[in-house]
């Protein structure tokens, strides 16, 4: 169990190890991409109908299609 747990943390620590070598530059520019991917799924979350509201998102508009 120990040696399996040693093994993942090695491995965890190989795959991130690359951050601890961006810049102060690089680490803000992937900061601000985070946060634009964040606000862009909060507003299609935003967008989806609420099932207890009625809507379905089996619910078909007036020329057929889903919503969106």
């Amino acid at each position: 169990m120990y040696r399996h747990l040693d093994r993942r943390r090695a491995e965890a620590k190989a795959r991130t190890a690359w951050v601890a070598e961006l810049t102060e530059d690089e680490l803000a520019e992937m900061l601000r991409g985070l946060n634009q991917c964040i606000d862009a799924m909060q507003t299609a979350a935003n967008d989806v109908p609420d099932p207890s509201k009625g809507a379905s998102m089996t619910d078909r508009t007036a020329d057929d299609t889903p919503p969106t």
